[in-house]
């Protein structure tokens, strides 16, 4: 069912109004005092995410400046950048660990250039409490050598041992 309305009558200005008023109502609303403080607001957000990453590149590239020193490696000569409070820091391009100098303008390495007469041990079955003594202010290579290759024979004794240990379990099923 229909119903049978009268027809509109159309005008030039109908077509027109809604735009207009849409206009004078945008402009009423920023000239008032609410429409004032919603276009601080914005602009004061924009601004912000307008400065916040310049300020903060440059408060990087400050704080880096004061507390950072760009070197190149003594083993490999990869370039490298270390704390200038002498915390160690390790090489990318060979592993070795690294610390800054007394003066603070270049790089020392922490642990000693490795001989080829002693045996590298490999990471997976090796005790790492060395590393970790040498990185975190532990003995720093004052140990004496017989020291050293004692402590090695009681892990293999050890590790040995553990390797060769057969564990018996019995399953009972209810």
């Amino acid at each position: 069912m229909s119903f049978n309305l009268p027809p509109k009558k159309s005008s030039p200005l109908d077509d027109i109004l809604p735009g207009i008023v849409t206009a004078i109502g945008i402009g009423v609303f920023f000239a008032s005092p609410l429409g004032g403080i919603f276009f601080a607001i914005t602009n004061s957000l924009f601004v912000l995410a307008l400065l916040t990453p310049l300020v903060l590149v440059v408060g990087f590239q400050l704080w880096k400046t004061f507390n950072a020193v760009d070197a190149t490696c003594p083993s490999c000569g990869s370039p490298v950048t270390a704390l200038k409070n002498g915390e160690p820091t390790m090489c990318f391009g060979c592993g070795s660990v690294l610390r800054t100098n007394r003066e603070g303008n270049g790089v020392e390495l922490c642990n000693p250039e490795p001989s080829f007469e002693e045996e590298v041990p490999d990471f997976f079955g090796a005790d790492t409490s060395e590393i970790f003594e040498d990185l975190f202010g532990g003995q720093r290579g004052v140990v004496a050598e017989s020291v050293k290759t004692e402590k090695r024979q009681e892990e293999r004794v050890k590790r040995v041992k553990r390797e060769s240990t057969v564990i018996d379990i019995d399953v009972i099923q209810d």
